[in-house]
């Protein structure tokens, strides 16, 4: 996939009025909401029925996100929900880049924008445009989205804390776009839809399991919530903000190529 992504990206200028309307479209509902009281989501992996170890933790302090790793070999990214700015730091190199709201909406809509041209992959038309069948149970509150190339089935849950669903839809909203750029060509458009119809619901997912079609195996992942913030979750917040403060500050090709050689480096 690698080799037709460089090939067709060379397309691109070609393409920059389509995107640009295609950024015009993902953009809308993307939007800042006033904050209220503080969570936290501590979330696992588990593949084809098998918990992974290890953990993310994600912190919603006032207007700021912090999405926490318990590797201390990851990424550590901080959204800024009012700028829509995100900060990702490497504390392993000791480097960091931003990605501006414009940066994640301009990325993401290029990839789709390939994703939908005729020499792209079917995986990557379907995931583009995944045309889900909507099944939606309100008695055990489960959601399922049925695609060609892309299935969900997600577990709901309500909460009386409508703001904390509202400002977690903005998270996942961006945190999508951003995964999409990280995996270099998968659009994000499956999980943004995903976001849209729990947020219609006004609830808050407690398990999202996604299979493609090229893989079998399911992913889901895991939410458990937690109203008010740990004293351990303020010192990490207080960590993530002096690395912000000392780590040295590249582009994000520039903080690709670095976080790649590091990982090399510490497989051998």
């Amino acid at each position: 996939m690698t080799k037709w992504f460089e090939n067709v990206v060379t397309k691109l200028p070609a393409m920059l009025a389509a995107a640009a309307l295609a950024a015009a479209a993902i953009v809308c509902g993307w939007g800042f909401t006033a904050t209220a009281g503080d969570f936290a989501v501590d979330t696992k992996i588990q593949v084809d029925g098998k918990v992974l170890p290890g953990r993310t933790t994600t912190l919603f302090s006032g207007q700021r996100v912090y999405d926490l790793p318990s590797s201390p070999d990851q990424h550590v990214t901080k959204l800024d929900l009012v700028t829509g700015t995100f900060t990702v730091l490497e504390p392993t190199s000791h480097v960091q880049t931003q990605l501006s709201r414009a940066d994640l909406v301009r990325y993401t809509a290029e990839i789709l924008v390939i994703a939908q041209s005729a020499e792209s992959p079917a995986l990557l038309k379907g995931l583009a445009s995944p045309n889900f069948e909507v099944e939606w149970d309100a008695d055990q509150l489960k959601l399922n989205l049925r695609g060609s190339t892309l299935t969900y089935k997600v577990t709901l849950a309500t909460t009386n804390e409508t703001d904390a669903a509202v400002r977690y839809r903005e998270f996942a909203d961006a945190f999508a776009r951003f995964n999409s750029i990280q995996r270099r060509g998968l659009p994000a458009v499956g999980r943004l839809q995903l976001n849209q119809f729990v947020a219609e619901k006004g609830m808050l997912p407690v398990a999202v399991e996604r299979t493609l079609q090229i893989d079998s195996k399911p992913i889901t992942s895991l939410h458990k919530y937690r109203w008010g913030l740990a004293e351990e979750d303020r010192q990490r917040i207080v960590e993530v903000e002096r690395w912000e403060e000392r780590f040295k500050s590249v582009g994000w090709t520039e903080f690709q190529r670095i976080t790649q050689e590091s990982a090399t480096l510490s497989q051998r």
